[in-house]
């Protein structure tokens, strides 16, 4: 028998995520994929077709466990950010009844997508592609990794109170777990000959078994893929037992009171001043903004979006001069210096998305939007604070990104010489790097869209994850694996250390990609234009209708940049009557 509040999750997650359906599409689209491979391989040998297919469909279980975190980092941020966790513990459940059911039904969606591949891997080992130990160690890694995945989506989840916080938390407890290992074996590396002590650090990683299955096998034995194995699980199920004796300790719903005496208390009351803004500095923006447009100080009071943003920041800057310390001759390569910059300009740019959805999502979800509209102010001056907000905030932090990619453009100049072609290359993608980050200085109309989307659905961390791809489709996801990485590849062939070279391959690569980032700005700016025109029509009537909750099945065919189904009519009703207003209006003027 078993506890019917795990009974009635269990219930809940196959209704909710259409499991049975899942099954029937994932299988019949890898029956599909299988079947037209061993047609185009037909005259390969066995080996060959055998090998290939067996890392395809492993990748294909990566990109299952991919999806993960979508539907995982908010089954415990979203009962603590409606305060319903003290009701249910209330009500007498035990706090491992509680958690047992919400880490249960997750569990079940994700291990019962990531069967579907198992049939078909069996395919290649059959066929004779594959021996029985690298069979062996595909089909465990991949459950292995992905209960890795789940236990630090829960514990994020725990923690944070917003799905955006946590899936920030869960990236960084993952990366600091499956890459601190390497980091410090290859630390010992470079500093002198590492001994065994050093080298038994790399079964510590949790990514570890699914990389030596990706190689299947090469330079390991299954003894150690086994071991791997076995201290991922540990660190799984610790973490899991974290999440769950944090999870009994942050139920109850404290009100915020003054810091008490201990030193801890202290440090977080001076942490969350820094971080989300004090009483002196929200003094100061009222002084400056409350007269001019008040959205704008409402939007400024929180920091925290650009304390995010100089966080990631500053550690990937702290990072890179640090890898220049220790690997002065490997790291000072052009390629690590635009590796950097594009970290660098995509960090700000999911913070600034986030930034543009966090407060008028979070109003719309609180009902103080439909407040905000009674008064004076007007929906237009919400849009244009939004934009001086962003600009406010964001701006010192795209300088300092710009400076630092100056630094690293004078540094790459004088780390190796160059050729004509090669230099030409290097200074075109720089141009195209530099234009990117000056576009954050310039305006953040870009991130009208994030805004459009987060007034409809309320849910500012769904949208920036899902608008910067952290929610992607598989399919997406697949043409990135099989399609960029390959070419990609195939490009830098002669060596990231020689990128670039000034071949005619990169010249062709750079000239397509430049192509594409004009076609899709030209495409941006025609969006933003029509985005701009439905918010000064349809702000109004929006704000006005409930908020969908973030079970709601219509999400699945939700698109960026839609209303929701049953917004179509009083949206069309609005738009009908404030064009027979400004008819009125044009008609009493003219007479």
């Amino acid at each position: 028998m078993t506890w019917p509040l795990i009974e009635r999750e269990l219930r809940s997650a196959l209704r909710k995520h259409e499991l049975p359906k899942i099954r029937v599409r994932g299988t019949m689209i890898c029956a599909a994929f299988t079947a037209l491979y061993l047609v185009v391989n037909f005259a390969a040998s066995t080996r060959e077709w055998g090998k290939s297919l067996n890392s395809l469909l492993f990748w294909g279980g990566l990109i299952i466990i991919l999806q993960v975190p979508k539907y995982t980092v908010g089954i415990f941020a979203e009962e603590r950010r409606n305060q319903t966790l003290g009701l249910l513990f209330l009500c007498g459940i035990r706090p491992v009844e509680l958690f047992l059911s919400k880490t249960l039904g997750s569990a079940l969606v994700s291990f019962s997508r990531l069967l579907i591949v198992y049939p078909f891997l069996a395919i290649s080992f059959f066929g004779g592609g594959v021996s029985l130990d690298v069979f062996i160690a595909t089909i465990f890694s991949l459950p292995v990794l992905l209960l890795f995945v789940f236990s630090v989506c829960v514990l994020a989840s725990v923690l944070c109170q917003e799905e955006s916080t946590a899936m920030f938390v869960a990236i960084l407890i993952g990366v600091l777990l499956c890459f601190a290992p390497s980091l410090v074996y290859t630390l010992a590396d470079s500093w002198a000959n590492p001994d065994s002590s050093t080298t038994t650090l790399l079964v510590f990683s949790p990514a570890l078994p699914a990389y030596v299955a990706a190689k299947h096998l090469g330079g390991a034995t299954i003894g150690d893929f086994w071991l791997a194995s076995g201290i991922s699980v540990l660190w799984s199920l610790l973490i899991l037992f974290i999440a769950g004796f944090v999870l009994s300790r942050v139920w109850q719903d404290k009100p915020e009171t003054s810091p008490t005496g201990t030193f801890l208390a202290k440090l977080d009351a001076r942490f969350q001043s820094k971080a989300h803004g004090d009483a002196a500095s929200r003094k100061k923006l009222s002084l400056r903004w409350h007269d001019t447009n008040p959205y704008v100080w409402l939007a400024t009071r929180d920091r925290w979006p650009v304390t995010l943003a100089w966080i990631v920041v500053g550690s990937v800057m702290l990072l890179w001069l640090g890898a220049c310390v220790v690997w002065p001759d490997g790291w000072m390569c052009p390629a690590n210096f635009f590796l950097s910059a594009i970290i660098l300009n995509y960090a700000l740019g999911w913070v600034s998305l986030f930034a543009a959805a966090k407060t008028i999502g979070d109003n719309r979800r609180s009902g103080a939007l439909e407040l905000l509209l009674t008064t004076p102010l007007n929906h237009l001056d919400i849009i244009r604070g939004q934009m001086v907000v962003l600009r406010e905030q964001f701006r010192p932090v795209a300088w300092a990104i710009l400076i630092f990619e100056t630094v690293m453009l004078a540094v790459g100049l004088a780390a190796r010489e160059w050729r004509t072609e090669s230099l030409l290359i290097y200074l075109i993608i720089w141009a195209a790097l530099i234009a990117w980050t000056t576009r954050f200085m310039r305006s953040f109309r870009h991130t009208l869209p994030l805004f459009w989307d987060s007034l409809v659905c309320g849910r500012p961390a769904y949208v920036a994850l899902k608008k910067s791809g952290l929610i992607a489709s598989p399919a997406w996801i697949a043409y990135f694996l099989f399609i960029v990485l390959p070419v990609t590849r195939s490009v830098l062939s002669g060596g990231m250390k020689h990128f670039p070279s000034g071949s005619f391959g990169e010249f062709f690569m750079c000239g397509v990609v430049l192509i594409v980032l004009v076609c899709t700005r030209r495409i941006g700016v025609v969006l933003r234009h029509n985005v701009e025109g439905r918010l000064a029509m349809d702000f109004r009537a929006i704000a006005a209708k409930p908020v969908p909750e973030p079970s709601d099945p219509r999400y699945k065919y939700w698109k960026s940049g839609e209303h929701f189904p049953e917004m179509f009519a009083d949206v069309l009703v609005n738009r009908i009557f404030q064009h027979m207003k400004t008819e009125k209006t044009k008609t009493g003027t003219s007479g």
